[in-house]
């Protein structure tokens, strides 16, 4: 009787010791990915300070940020997504690397380092 009991009750403790993993590990996950978003958001801010002074290195803050991004399943808000080049993955400023017009109801954001348009709805 007792070894029956001690069997069941060694169940309960590891089924139980399961779901408190996935759950601590799910809870982590989220975590992560909100660290990650406001790391994305800091750099993104820096390559702005940075780009007349340096180029090279605002274009490196946004490849550190697009890597969080893809590492951690964030995404990027629609303005975060018009500051860089989805192409070249440089950091765009309006008038000096990149080129904006409006034309039938399109926004056209064309690279000039690598002479990629892309187009998207406004209202």
């Amino acid at each position: 009787m007792e070894v029956s009991k001690i069997k069941e009750s060694s169940k309960k403790v590891k089924n139980l010791g399961k779901t408190g993993k996935t759950r601590m590990f799910k809870h982590r996950k989220d975590a992560f990915q909100e660290i990650a978003e406001k790391r994305m958001v800091e750099l993104l801010a820096l390559a702005e300070m940075i780009f007349k002074e340096d180029k090279a290195l605002a274009n490196r803050y946004v490849f550190l940020a697009r890597k969080l991004a893809t590492k951690y399943k964030v995404s990027f808000s629609k303005e975060q997504k018009m500051k860089f080049c989805k192409n070249c993955g440089s950091f765009l400023v309006q008038g000096v690397n990149s080129r904006l017009r409006l034309s039938k109801g399109n926004l056209v954001i064309k690279c000039m380092d690598c002479n990629v348009i892309r187009r998207s709805k406004y209202k």
